[in-house]
């Protein structure tokens, strides 16, 4: 039987959510750290990690020449990023909602189930990559 690993980090499983907190709290609780590295992993640029070549997102003036028509490719890249670094999320879907070919800004929903407990959770988190390539991204919850 394969182990589970334990997804939280020290002060999450120490801490954890209140007692008697709303399954929603909950599951904003659990899904902070998965933002967390997600946005760690979309402000990274790939080549800054040594021994992870492709770990983080190219310069994203690479995109300014056929934009919006790289906003496709960036999408695939985003979303194939977050299967291969964060393993806690599967089933990961990300899509384009929103860009701004005057500030060369999108933004993205990534939306991927959590293991939560007993059964997994549909989370979603909004992301929105500017043209200096700082991506912020919020939690917008369980779905």
């Amino acid at each position: 039987m394969p182990q589970r690993r334990e997804e939280r980090g020290f002060f999450e499983r120490m801490l954890g959510p209140l007692p008697g907190a709303p399954r929603s709290q909950t599951i904003r609780w659990v899904g902070d750290p998965v933002r967390d590295h997600l946005a760690l992993l979309l402000n990274t640029r790939r080549g800054a990690v040594p021994h992870l070549a492709d770990y983080g997102l190219p310069d994203v003036s690479e995109f300014y020449t056929d934009y919006p028509g790289s906003l496709a490719e960036l999408r695939k890249l985003v979303e194939q990023l977050i299967r291969t670094y964060e393993t806690r999320l599967s089933n990961v879907r990300v899509r384009l909602v929103e860009s701004d070919s005057s500030e060369f800004r999108a933004s993205f929903l990534i939306s991927g189930d959590l293991e939560s407990g007993d059964e997994p959770v549909r989370v979603t988190y909004r992301t929105t990559i500017n043209n200096s390539g700082r991506a912020a991204l919020d939690a917008v919850g369980p779905e």
